[in-house]
């Protein structure tokens, strides 16, 4: 099942679309499990503390399918200084759409560290696979070297999407 959804980093600086970027990212998973059919998406540029909760960015959660496997689409802007700054993205499967269920307290999450995710007015995607699916939230998150974000180039690369230390988009 494919599922689309645009999540807005807001970020204080927007004045234009040229000054915004935008990272696609894909989530590619097996069939949800029944007791947490829900999934929500986080973002928060800059450092961020993984441990704690992001109330600044609590999204309403996207419903999975528990029979087949899910494709989930997430558009993820930024501008302003979030051009230049990490961005932590966190993943929970929950049973409730917002992850407030009794049952919710210690959710599965996936833990993402994009090392440079956006460039001014451009595309840039990244697809992660999760199978199999989270058991229990990680010790640290997994970080994304910028090599490792398609963009501003035709077709894939097997070895990144950088010449040296410097991305397509630069």
């Amino acid at each position: 099942m494919r599922i689309p959804l645009a999540v807005a980093l807001t970020c204080l600086l927007s004045s234009a679309c040229a000054q915004n970027a935008i990272l696609e990212l894909a989530i590619d998973m097996p069939a949800a499990d029944p007791l947490r059919p829900n999934l929500v998406v986080q973002a928060l540029s800059g450092e961020a503390d993984f441990s704690n909760d992001w109330p600044q960015s609590q999204l309403t959660g996207i419903p999975l399918d528990t029979t087949e496997a899910n494709l989930v689409e997430v558009g993820i802007e930024g501008s302003g200084d979030d051009l230049l700054r990490e961005l932590n993205v966190r993943l929970r499967f929950c049973e409730d759409p917002e992850c407030h269920a009794i049952a919710d307290g210690d959710p599965p999450e996936v833990w993402l560290t994009f090392e440079r995710a956006f460039y001014q007015a451009e595309y840039t995607s990244y697809e992660v696979s999760l199978m199999p699916p989270p058991t229990m939230a990680p010790s640290a998150p997994t970080v994304v070297g910028k090599c490792a974000v398609f963009g501003c180039v035709e077709g894939s690369s097997e070895t990144g999407y950088c010449i040296g230390d410097v991305h397509h988009c630069e």
